[in-house]
């Protein structure tokens, strides 16, 4: 989603950090099969290998949930960007750039990043589309890392995609789905990197699971 990768070293250096688990198990993730990583907090998440149209292998990610609330509920949290840093941690600075329409907008973000790295930030385009006929909004959400002038001691973020799909399956009930790719190599080697960003990954969503429960 929008897991805040470069908090990963502050991470893994901390109490509470945990092991290693699946890291092993997860390399050898069959391309295109779904791994289930974790069930908690009403939030399963899974990963998998894909491939780019030149071949370069890609992890991909994935979440789902339900939740008792509307559509419009999850909509309206999921495209303030101002309320991101309710549900998602790491993020210093979140704010829509230039919003073409109701349907499309640019947004960018700057990742806290611990030293001695270069900060991080990533400034994307959103297009959402719905389908009133069964309350289904899609928001897709690509990297467009030449639409803002690079700063100075910030390193962009390219090559990301991601989709939100929200889907009313009652009348006060939803399921919300959520994939993410990047091909930012990583940090650290990945038997420590990854497990690290399974545990992001998953508890943002979480976060936001209760965010819209409340």
């Amino acid at each position: 989603m929008l897991s805040v990768i470069f908090m990963l070293v502050l991470i893994v250096t901390s109490p509470g950090s945990g092991g290693l688990e699946n890291s092993h198990d997860l390399s050898r993730v069959e391309t295109g099969t779904w791994k289930l990583v974790k069930i908690d907090g009403g939030v399963q998440t899974f990963v998998r290998w894909t491939t780019n149209p030149d071949g370069t292998p890609v992890r991909e990610r994935k979440g789902e949930m339900t939740v008792n609330c509307s559509v419009q509920d999850a909509v309206n949290l999921l495209t303030d960007a101002g309320s991101t840093g309710k549900w998602m941690s790491g993020v210093s600075e979140n704010y829509c750039i230039t919003r073409i329409d109701k349907s499309e907008w640019y947004t960018y973000t700057l990742f806290k990043v611990p030293w001695p790295f270069n900060k991080r930030d990533l400034v994307s385009l959103f297009r959402m589309e719905s389908d009133p006929s069964n309350g289904k909004v899609s928001i897709a959400i690509v990297s467009k890392d030449k639409y803002m002038p690079l700063k100075s001691g910030i390193t962009r973020l390219v090559d990301y995609k991601a989709m939100w799909v929200i889907t009313r399956i009652g009348d006060k009930s939803i399921k919300i789905s959520f994939n993410a790719t990047s091909t930012a190599p990583p940090v650290v080697p990945r038997p420590l990197q990854d497990p690290v960003l399974e545990r992001i990954f998953h508890s943002n969503l979480v976060r936001l699971r209760e965010t819209l429960s409340v």
